[in-house]
């Protein structure tokens, strides 16, 4: 069989017997053998001009020089250079490593010895803390209008209410209209009135008021007893004072008609309120009045002075 290329020749010498077509068998002429010299030259000349490509090859040193970048498909870099090796591979360049854009496939989180945070994830809108060589730490979420506070050496902060007291928010409730009255010995709702949302359920609130109130009564005396109250009825239903609070007034006499008024007049009262919160919904404070036996009418008015009502929320 011909030997047509280098590929085809045999490692076992005793089964190379022609060159291409040329016999080189034992006994063969001379001619042989100088024909046979011919053709392996142009098969190495094939070679070295690439018109053949060896089926194999094993380099095991030396160098390789003056040849074109091996491209990666083949098993090289496609390119001359360092860094051109790595775009072409998609590598990371060594040192300082600028020019990372983007870090993905990691399987384990990068820790904070490597310059990670050891954690995949964080609790949303929570606050990071250091936590020496483990991973770095998320607060819980803050509730609205609480403060981050230390806890001291060995221990994570924590959002807490604001303490010590602090003036949280003021809030306030105006009336500057007709006259309103009542003749009934049961409380009723003024318009006074004002909501305030806490910040904060362990929150006291200073409910304080500057009303008018005025009445008149049939009975001939010159004292007059205004009954009046706060009352928180959104939440706790609480109300100040528990028992009826009065305010007593001298009386004018009118002669033609035998009755005796009480002109408006200002009238102030305060309550610290510490109701017994388990949510942060609003709360409204409203002022009430009444009027006690035989004692006729109270009234209550804004349109002779605006009338206020006023909360101070404190923090715990």
């Amino acid at each position: 069989m011909a030997k047509a290329n280098w590929n085809e020749y045999s490692a076992t010498p005793g089964s190379n017997t022609v060159v291409d077509d040329v016999n080189i068998a034992e006994g063969c002429p001379p001619s042989g053998i100088n024909n046979a010299v011919r053709e392996l030259m142009a098969h190495t000349a094939d070679v070295v001009a690439g018109t053949v490509a060896l089926s194999s090859i094993n380099i095991d040193g030396g160098s390789i020089t003056g040849i074109t970048d091996l491209a990666v498909a083949d098993g090289g870099t496609g390119g001359s250079t360092a860094s051109a090796a790595r775009s072409n591979l998609g590598a990371a360049a060594l040192g300082s490593n600028s020019d990372i854009t983007a870090l993905t496939g990691l399987t384990t989180d990068l820790n904070v010895a490597q310059g990670g945070t050891g954690a995949s994830t964080f609790a949303a809108n929570g606050v990071l803390f250091g936590n020496g060589t483990s991973a770095v730490g998320a607060t819980a979420v803050g509730t609205d209008g609480h403060v981050l506070t230390s806890n001291g050496s060995g221990s994570a902060p924590t959002f807490q209410a604001a303490g010590g007291g602090k003036l949280l928010q003021v809030v306030q409730g105006t009336y500057a209209g007709s006259a309103e009255t009542t003749t009934s010995t049961s409380f009723s709702n003024t318009s006074l009135t004002v909501n305030i949302t806490p910040t904060a359920t362990t929150s006291k609130f200073l409910v304080t008021c500057a009303a008018n109130m005025g009445g008149y009564r049939t009975s001939d005396t010159n004292v007059y007893s205004a009954p009046i109250r706060f009352k928180e009825s959104a939440v706790t239903n609480d109300v100040y004072p528990s028992t009826t609070h009065g305010f007593s007034y001298s009386f004018s006499d009118d002669n033609s008609t035998g009755n005796h008024y009480l002109d408006l007049a200002g009238v102030a009262a305060s309550w610290l309120h510490a109701p017994s919160l388990s949510n942060l919904n609003a709360l409204t404070y409203v002022l009430q009045f009444k009027t006690l036996a035989g004692q006729g009418r109270h009234n209550f008015s804004g349109s002779n002075g605006t009338s206020i009502i006023t909360v101070m929320e404190i923090g715990a």
